[in-house]
Parts: C-alpha cells; sequence; structure tokens
C-alpha cells in the first residue's frame, strides 16, 4: 500500500529573488524566499523528479531523480550561489528518539568552507581542550546522528583543524526526545 513521503524545500541561497520546485513535473513549491523553510507536502513513495528554478525563471538551477522512501520526511535544501547551485535532499529523523536523548545530526552547506568541526559543550565550555563532536564536516556533507541527553548546550562551529569559532549558538535547553538537524550555511 502507499506510505506517502514528506517534502519541504528551505532556500539558503543569498541573492535569489526565490526558488520554485517542481516535483514529478508538477509545480509543487514556488517563490520559497532566502533564509526561509516552507510547510511539509505530501508525495507518493516512488522513484521521483525535483526540478529547481529562479522564481521568474525558466532556466533550471538543479534537476535530480531520487527514490522517495513511505513515511520518511525530506527537506530540499538549496544553496550555494546562483551561478553555482547545490541541493541536497536531506533525509530527517522519520521518529525522535524515545529514550529522553536528544539527537543531533548536521551538514555543511556554508560554500566558503571546506571542512567544519562542530562542538556541542556545555554554555561556556572551553572548547581549546575538547575535541569536536563532528569533526571534518566537509562541504555538501552530512554528519552521523550523535545522541545527548537533554540539558543546556552550546553549540559552536569552527573551520576544521582550529578553534577559531565561526558560529556560536549561545546557550540553549535541549527537551527530551527531539531530533534536530544543524545546517551551517554561508
Amino acid at each position: 500500500p502507499p506510505h506517502p513521503a514528506s517534502v519541504r524545500v528551505m532556500n539558503l541561497m543569498p541573492g535569489t529573488p526565490g526558488i520554485d520546485v517542481q516535483i514529478a513535473g508538477n509545480p509543487a513549491f514556488s517563490g520559497v524566499q532566502f533564509e526561509t523553510a516552507t510547510g511539509y507536502q505530501s508525495f507518493d513513495n516512488v522513484t521521483t523528479t525535483f526540478r529547481v528554478n529562479l522564481t521568474g525563471s525558466t532556466s533550471v538551477l538543479s534537476t535530480f531523480t531520487y527514490p522517495l522512501a513511505g513515511e520518511q520526511p525530506y527537506t530540499l535544501i538549496l544553496y550555494g550561489t546562483p551561478s553555482n547551485p547545490s541541493a541536497t535532499l536531506l533525509a530527517e529523523v522519520a521518529k525522535p528518539p524515545t529514550n529522553g536523548n536528544i539527537q543531533v545530526s548536521a551538514l555543511n552547506a556554508a560554500i566558503n568552507n571546506a571542512g567544519v568541526d562542530i562542538y556541542v559543550t556545555a554554555p561556556g565550555a572551553d572548547i581549546t581542550t575538547l575535541n569536536p563532536n563532528y569533526y571534518s564536516v566537509g562541504y555538501n556533507g552530512t554528519s552521523l546522528n550523535l545522541a545527548f541527553p537533554p540539558g543546556s548546550y552550546e553549540i559552536r562551529i569552527t573551520e576544521q583543524g582550529t578553534k577559531t569559532v565561526i558560529y556560536d549558538s549561545g546557550g540553549s535547553e535541549l527537551t527530551p526526545n527531539i531530533a534536530l538537524s544543524l545546517v551551517a550555511y554561508s
């Protein structure tokens, strides 16, 4: 029996008038603005063709085919630049953890950083004495899913192999039984 997949779109490509996405030859999302994510739409769990273009243009930025799995949420993330676009269909965690932990994964969509290290620590922890939780997450690469107990965390991203912080979340309270996807972008 069919079990639909859920797909949404996130535009992390600066300098665009918006993004339009056709799925299986039909308009699905239109005018998705920079730093905006759409709601989810349901699609059949079949091999599906995605076509992305700038709003108001017929020139294709990206086209690819992907087999959608049933009852699986996805985020189509568009990043890079209009002259050098990238797209990733990120399969999200279908069901969050039920053991009280927090599950965290990361995607490096920062076109100007070939690789990053990511630290998930107690707020204010000195990262100069720590190893990163996620080491060398390459551009267009994803990390493993790691589990953390609920609590207060500070997420810091550094240039790969250095302690030079390029992003700091500050302290955040993370509650139990959630799955988070961290997306680093330029």
